[in-house]
C-alpha cells in the first residue's frame, strides 16, 4: 500500500475532507487474490475504490482505494485503511485534526508590582507542523460575573502567540475584566467563551507620615501601615524639594520595604527634602508624601521681661534669660545686644561665650536702670550659629518696664478693732533711710482736717504703729517720713467705728388698685430707714374676714425693696379682705406691721350703686338751677347716670331727667324757679352690668349771682 499513512490536517467537524488515494500494487511473483473489500475505522470513509473482494491481482497488477476525513467532534482522531489478502491484511495509518474553540482555564495573579495575569487556555487543535495562533483579547463589565460580560468590544492584549498563556501587564485596579481567546489556523478562527475576573481593590495608602531628624544630616521616616491586611512592602521615594509639586526628579530609597519606618542618611543639612511611600502589594496605592528641614533650634525663658515700677536712676530687679541648645548640633553664641527704643535705659550681661553643647543651656541677665520717666520697652536681640549647617539661630525677648518719678509721701491706710488702731505705710520710692512720726487730729462732721495734726509717740523706721481710741470715737491719722534730705507727709486716713443698724421703720400707709372680683394689686409707702437700716424687703400677708379681730393671718409673701406694690391673686369675689405689710432688713423686722382697712372684691356680675357725696348749686338765671354733684366712684364701672326731678314720685318714676356716660361730677340744669327742691339719684354701669339706683339725695335751688 503507498502511501502507508495519509494525514488530512485540520477539517472542520461536520465537513468533508478532500480524498486522498492509497494504491495496492502486488509486488509477487503469483497472483495476488483480494479476500475482502477495502474497510476504514474511526472518522474516516472510502470514497471510492478500485480494489473488491475476490479480485485477483498478477504479478505487478494494481488497484487504487481513496479515503475521506468526516470529523463529527472536535479533536484529533486516527484509523486504519485495510484490505484483506487471506491470511493476511494491507494496512495504512488515517490521522485527522477537528479544532475546537479555546476554553480559557485559569488566571493567575503575581505577588509583588506591577501587577501582571497570566491567562491560560486549552489549545484548539494539536496540529504541530503549523501550530494554531492565538490572540488574547479583553473587555471591561460594570458588574462582576460571567454573565455580565458584553457580548462585543473586546480589544486585543498584547500580540499573538503560539503558547497556551499570555500575561496581561496592563491590569487596573478594582476593575471587572472579561477576557476572550481567538484561535486561527488553516481550518479557521476558533473564539473562546467569556472568563471574568475582577482585580483587587488598590490597598489603603499609608498614613500618619512623620520625620525625625536624628542629627543634621540624617533622619528616620516612618508612617503607620496601610489598613489593608495583605500589604506587605512599601516603595520609598525623596526629593531634594520643599514639596512634592516643586519636586522634579525622585530618588528611589527601596522598594518592598517590609517595615513602616526607614533610616535616610546623608542628607545636606539645613537642606529642604520631601519623602513619600505608597504600597508595592500588585496594585500599589497613590504616593503620599512628607516635607521636612532641619533647622537649628534654641528655646529661651522667658520670652520676655517686665520689671513693673522702677524709680528714676535706681537699677530694678534683675531678671535673667536661659538659652537652651535643642537641635542636634552644637551652636556657636555669636552675640547678645539690645535693639529698639530705649536701650540706653536696660542693661544686659551675657554668660553665654563660645560653643553651646547639645542639650546646654547659658544664661543672660538684664535690667532696667531708667533715666527718665515713662513706659519703657526694648528688645534683647540673641543670635547663635549651627556649627554642623552653619545657620544663624536668632531669638528675640521682649523687655519692658516703667520709669516712676521718686515720691518722699508715704501711703498710709488704717484699721480699727475694739479699740486698737493699726496704721499700716509703704515706704518712699526715693532711696534713702527714713524715720516715720504718726499724728492724729479730729475729724469736724465725719471729715479729716489738711492741717493741725498732733505727733502721737515717738518716731519709728518701722512701717506699721499702733495706738489706741475711745470706744464709739473717730480720729484721723497721718505719718511724715523724714530721710534722704527731705520730708514727705502721707495722705490722711479716717478711722471710725463702724456704722450700726436698726430694723427699719414701719410703712405708714396703703391703697388699692386694680380691685376685680379675683385679684387686686397692694401699694404702700416705703420705710423711712435709710443708710444700714434701709430696708431690704417686706413682708405681706392677707386675711380673708369682715371682722380685723377674728383674722388669722395667711403666709408671708416677700417683695424685695425697692418695690413698694404686690399683685395679689386668688381672691374671692365679693368677699372683705384685710392686708398688713412689715418692713425687714439684715437686722430683723419691724415688729410692727401696718394693717389697711378692709376692701372688698367686686361681686360677680354685679356693680355696687355709687354714693352722692355732695350737690352743690350752681350759677342760674331766674328761671334756671344749676346743681353740680360729685359721688364716690364705684369699682368694676366705666361710667354712670345720673336722674333728677322736682319730686320724689317722678323720679322713681322715671319721668324725670337722665343724664346718660358719667365718668366725673356733672353739672345739670333744671328749668325751675329758685328755691325748689331738685331729687338726684345715680347708677353705676360697666359693660356686663348695670347697679341699682342709688339713695334719692335732694338739694334746694338757690340763685347765686
Amino acid at each position: 500500500m503507498n502511501p502507508s499513512a495519509l494525514d488530512f490536517g485540520l477539517v472542520v467537524s461536520g465537513q468533508t475532507s478532500p480524498a486522498k488515494t492509497v494504491t495496492l500494487t502486488n509486488f509477487g511473483a503469483s497472483n495476488l487474490t483480494l479476500t475482502g473489500a477495502p474497510t476504514v475505522t474511526g472518522a474516516f470513509a472510502v470514497s471510492a475504490t478500485t480494489c473488491s473482494s475476490g479480485q485477483v491481482l498478477a504479478h505487478a497488477a494494481t488497484c487504487t482505494i481513496s479515503v475521506v476525513y468526516k470529523p463529527t467532534t472536535a479533536g484529533k482522531v486516527t484509523g486504519n485503511l485495510s484490505v484483506a489478502t487471506g491470511a493476511t491484511s494491507a494496512i495504512v495509518t488515517l490521522t485527522g485534526d477537528a479544532p475546537a474553540n479555546p476554553v480559557i482555564s485559569s488566571t493567575t495573579l503575581n505577588t509583588v508590582a506591577p501587577a501582571a495575569l497570566t491567562v491560560n487556555w486549552s489549545a484548539s487543535s494539536v496540529a504541530t507542523a503549523n501550530p494554531d495562533t492565538y490572540q488574547l483579547q479583553r473587555a471591561t463589565a460594570t458588574t462582576s460575573g460571567v454573565g455580565n460580560c458584553p457580548a462585543s468590544g473586546y480589544a486585543n492584549i498584547g500580540g499573538t502567540t503560539k503558547v497556551l498563556t499570555i500575561a496581561d501587564t496592563t491590569l487596573t485596579a478594582g476593575t471587572n475584566y472579561c477576557y476572550k481567546v481567538v484561535a486561527t489556523n488553516t481550518a479557521g478562527t476558533y473564539t473562546s467563551a467569556a472568563y471574568a475576573y475582577t482585580s483587587p481593590a488598590a490597598p489603603a495608602a499609608p498614613t500618619a507620615l512623620s520625620t525625625a531628624f536624628t542629627s543634621p544630616t540624617s533622619l528616620n521616616f516612618s508612617w503607620a501601615a496601610s489598613a489593608t491586611a495583605a500589604v506587605t512592602g512599601y516603595d520609598v521615594q525623596m526629593c531634594q524639594s520643599v514639596s512634592a509639586a516643586a519636586c522634579g526628579t525622585w530618588t528611589t530609597i527601596g522598594t518592598n520595604i517590609p517595615l513602616t519606618t526607614v533610616a535616610v542618611n546623608n542628607l545636606i543639612a539645613g537642606a529642604p527634602y520631601t519623602f513619600q511611600v505608597r504600597t508595592s502589594k500588585v496594585f500599589t496605592s497613590a504616593f503620599v508624601n512628607k516635607s521636612a528641614t532641619y533647622t537649628a533650634a534654641v528655646t529661651v525663658t522667658p520670652t520676655a521681661s517686665n520689671f513693673g515700677n522702677v524709680t528714676l536712676t535706681q537699677a530694678g530687679t534683675a531678671s535673667t534669660v536661659t538659652l537652651t541648645n535643642t537641635s542636634l548640633e552644637p551652636l556657636i553664641f555669636v552675640s547678645a545686644a539690645l535693639t529698639g527704643g530705649n536701650t540706653n535705659e536696660f542693661s544686659v550681661a551675657s554668660a553665654c561665650t563660645g560653643t553651646l553643647a547639645v542639650g546646654a543651656s547659658c544664661t543672660t541677665t538684664v535690667n532696667l536702670v531708667p533715666v527718665t520717666a515713662g513706659a519703657k520697652s526694648t528688645t534683647l536681640a540673641l543670635s547663635l550659629a549651627g556649627t554642623v549647617t552653619q545657620a544663624a539661630v536668632n531669638i528675640n525677648v521682649t523687655l519692658s518696664g516703667t520709669a516712676l518719678t521718686p515720691n518722699i509721701s508715704p501711703t498710709l491706710s488704717g484699721s480699727l478693732s475694739g479699740t486698737v488702731v493699726t496704721l499700716n505705710w509703704t515706704a518712699p520710692t526715693l532711696a534713702g533711710t527714713y524715720t516715720y512720726q504718726v499724728a492724729s487730729a479730729l475729724p469736724a462732721a465725719g471729715v479729716c482736717p489738711a492741717s493741725g495734726y498732733t505727733n502721737i509717740g515717738t518716731s519709728t523706721t518701722a512701717l506699721t504703729a499702733t495706738t489706741t481710741i475711745a470706744s464709739g470715737s473717730s480720729n484721723c491719722y497721718q505719718v511724715t517720713a523724714t530721710g534722704a534730705g527731705t520730708t514727705g507727709a502721707s495722705n490722711v486716713t479716717l478711722i471710725a467705728p463702724a456704722a450700726t443698724s436698726t430694723v427699719p421703720a414701719a410703712t405708714t400707709s396703703a391703697s388699692f388698685t386694680n380691685v376685680s372680683q379675683t385679684s387686686l394689686t397692694l401699694n404702700w409707702t416705703a420705710s423711712a430707714s435709710t443708710g444700714a437700716s434701709a430696708a431690704t424687703s417686706y413682708n405681706v400677708q392677707s386675711c380673708k374676714n369682715t371682722v380685723l379681730a377674728s383674722c388669722v393671718w395667711g403666709a408671708s409673701t416677700v417683695v424685695n425693696a425697692p418695690t413698694v406694690s404686690a399683685n395679689i391673686t386668688g381672691l374671692t369675689a365679693n368677699t372683705s379682705y384685710f392686708f398688713r405689710i412689715q418692713s425687714v432688713n439684715a437686722t430683723g423686722a419691724n415688729a410692727t406691721w401696718f394693717v389697711t382697712p378692709a376692701q372688698v372684691t367686686l361681686a360677680t356680675g354685679a356693680l355696687t350703686a355709687p354714693a352722692v357725696t355732695a350737690v352743690a348749686n350752681g350759677v342760674t338765671t331766674d328761671a334756671i338751677l344749676g346743681v353740680s354733684t360729685t359721688f364716690r366712684t364705684v369699682v368694676g364701672a366705666t361710667s354712670y347716670n345720673v336722674r333728677y326731678a322736682t319730686s320724689l314720685a317722678a323720679l322713681q318714676a322715671n319721668t324725670g331727667t337722665v343724664v346718660t356716660g358719667v365718668t366725673s361730677g356733672v353739672q345739670m340744669a333744671v328749668a325751675q324757679p329758685v328755691n325748689t327742691i331738685v331729687y338726684i339719684q345715680m347708677q353705676a354701669v360697666s359693660s356686663t352690668s348695670t347697679s341699682a339706683w342709688s339713695t334719692p339725695t335732694t338739694t334746694l335751688s338757690a340763685l347765686v349771682r
